[in-house]
């Protein structure tokens, strides 16, 4: 099932990246000025396959979106250090910035087939949280 899916998908691969870099721009043009700040696909080359920001607020930020019929996500809410696999939790150096980050962190909507109306409403959304919050 998955090849006979990813044999469909794989020739407009290129196009989907596409896609998904033109959201993660748009969504970075809104971050500009305020406190919510873009963390992929911001000056590299990628294929955004998650669209991340960071916020000092992500409870608030969260809350906004869910107020706006968005859905957010946190991906990998603890760092590796931290699983519970590695207990004690291994500290190798310090990860300062990796700590504040995971608290910080939120996913945003990032698929090819949203539409324009729909990358819209997020990024005003993200535009409005400094004015709303």
């Amino acid at each position: 099932m998955q090849a006979a899916i990813l044999r469909l998908g794989l020739p407009r691969l290129g196009e989907l990246n596409a896609r998904r870099r033109a959201i993660a721009r748009r969504y970075q043009e809104a971050c500009a000025g305020g406190s919510v700040r873009v963390v992929t696909g911001a000056g590299c080359e990628t294929v955004a396959h998650l669209s991340v920001v960071r916020t000092t607020d992500r409870a608030g930020l969260r809350k906004l979106m869910g107020e706006r019929g968005i859905d957010t996500d946190i991906h990998y809410p603890v760092l590796d250090h931290r699983q519970p696999g590695l207990e004690p939790p291994v500290r190798v150096t310090d990860l300062h910035e990796a700590e504040l980050a995971v608290g910080e962190i939120v996913t945003l909507p990032c698929f090819p087939e949203l539409t324009d109306e729909e990358v819209g409403r997020i990024a005003s959304a993200i535009a409005d949280f400094d004015a709303v919050g």
